[in-house]
């Protein structure tokens, strides 16, 4: 499967539309399922399954993640919120110096989420689409 059938919620489609840099007033495909995590589902988009990634970094820095964890040989992601979850995954990462597995732990300074109304601004002229 090159790509998946996504149903969102009214928050997932603002924050796919923020993400995909789309005008508030587009309007998705008809929903194949009634709910997304107990909401109505408003419309569904379908996702080549290598935007995932990209798309995941993304929600999690919108949500406030202070680092982000990355699994390096499957992409794997996944965001952590404080800053003692981060010293504990650092902790776990020097304990397992031979481990198999490729973790990366990359820090997030502030400012560099994106956040509900930050469509595109472009850094140099503040422009935004």
């Amino acid at each position: 499967m090159m790509r998946l059938l996504c149903d969102v919620n009214e928050e997932g489609r603002q924050a796919l539309l923020d993400y995909l840099s789309l005008p508030a007033s587009t309007v998705l495909a008809d929903p194949w399922n009634h709910f997304v995590n107990g909401e109505p589902s408003v419309g569904s988009i379908m996702l080549h399954t290598g935007s995932l990634p990209a798309l995941a970094e993304f929600l999690l820095r919108r949500s406030g993640a202070k680092a982000l964890v990355r699994l390096s040989s499957s992409g794997a992601i996944t965001g952590l919120f404080t800053d003692e979850r981060v010293a504990q995954y650092r902790q776990l990462l020097r304990d397992m110096p031979h481990s198999t597995h490729r973790w990366q732990i990359q820090r997030l300074t502030s400012g560099t989420q994106p956040h509900a109304g930050s469509r595109n601004l472009h850094a140099a002229t503040g422009r935004s689409l």
